[in-house]
């Protein structure tokens, strides 16, 4: 048994690299995802004027 949870806590950080990459290439894929429509925006520019918070992007994506 601590074996396995030896071999496990060593994929563990490999596996979440693997979900991690997959997902942002389906991102970078889809034609109506963020990521493939201006892959120049950074969090730091902002959405758009009055987006302040969390809650102001939930409104704004609606």
């Amino acid at each position: 048994m601590l074996k396995i949870i030896r071999e496990l806590q060593f994929w563990a950080p490999v596996g979440a690299r693997i979900v991690a990459e997959v997902i942002i290439g389906l991102m970078e894929l889809d034609p109506n995802s963020f990521m493939a429509m201006n892959r120049f925006w950074s969090p730091v520019d902002g959405l758009g004027e009055g987006v302040k918070g969390g809650g102001d992007m939930l409104t704004y994506s609606a």
